[in-house]
């Protein structure tokens, strides 16, 4: 836990089945408040910090090889620690947003449920947003595997990633609890690609990370660990 609490994120066993290629995933729910991230990274790092936690005398107490893309290499120890996506963050947008999530209409919610029983978010002082592992297709994470992260064209959703509105062909949460105003239009100029959501403008707020000086803006992230056969 304490090597947790150093790199600074929060560790979640997601409670779906991810389809990374693989077969017989199991997976359980857990993000507690003394496992809260503590450090503002850029993406690219949060996105190689993460994979890193599997090689030997890192966070996870593995002993995984991790090559350049981000892929092991070797005997798979059947566990796979990455950067959390743009469509698993999804996941926990649609619990909340579903019946057995917060009753509240709070503009920014600090648990999934409302209790400490859910998914932990930062509340609203700051700049509490998150990076996600997504972006603009074919302007993020170069040299990296695609498995690692969701690659957007414009104005597009995807399903699972709860960013359409109730409308759209993949409906989603855009807007609920009053998150502010929100698009995938990926706009031109010197800022970056990378996704951003949640945090002080709303937990269903999403935008790109980053200003016009080319350079990613630093913000929170969390990561997420997934057991399956041959990961």
């Amino acid at each position: 836990m304490k090597n947790l609490k150093r790199v600074g994120l929060t560790m979640i066993i997601t409670g779906i089945l991810f389809l990374l290629g693989t077969n017989n995933v199991q997976a359980a729910l857990q993000s507690n408040p003394s496992t809260q991230y503590t450090i503002n990274k850029e993406p690219e790092n949060w996105i190689k910090a993460f994979r890193n936690m599997e090689k030997t005398n890192n966070g996870m107490g593995l002993s995984e090889n991790i090559n350049a893309d981000l892929t092991f290499s070797g005997e798979s120890n059947n566990i796979d620690v990455h950067m959390m996506k743009s469509t698993e963050y999804g996941a926990i947008a649609i619990l909340s947003a579903s019946g057995y999530g917060n009753p509240s209409n709070d503009k920014v919610i600090t648990s999934t449920t409302g209790n400490k029983t859910g998914i932990m978010m930062k509340g609203n002082t700051g700049n509490q947003e998150e990076y996600v592992a997504a972006g603009l297709k074919d302007r993020v994470f170069s040299g990296i595997d695609g498995r690692y992260y969701d690659s957007y064209e414009r104005n597009v959703e995807k399903a699972g990633d709860a960013l359409g509105t109730a409308t759209s062909k993949y409906p989603g949460c855009k807007g609920w609890h009053s998150a502010g105003s929100s698009d995938l239009s990926f706009p031109d100029g010197g800022a970056p690609k990378y996704l951003v959501r949640g945090g002080y403008y709303g937990y269903f707020y999403f935008t790109q990370g980053g200003n016009y000086s080319g350079k990613p803006l630093p913000y929170y992230s969390r990561g997420v660990a997934v057991c399956g056969e041959g990961l």
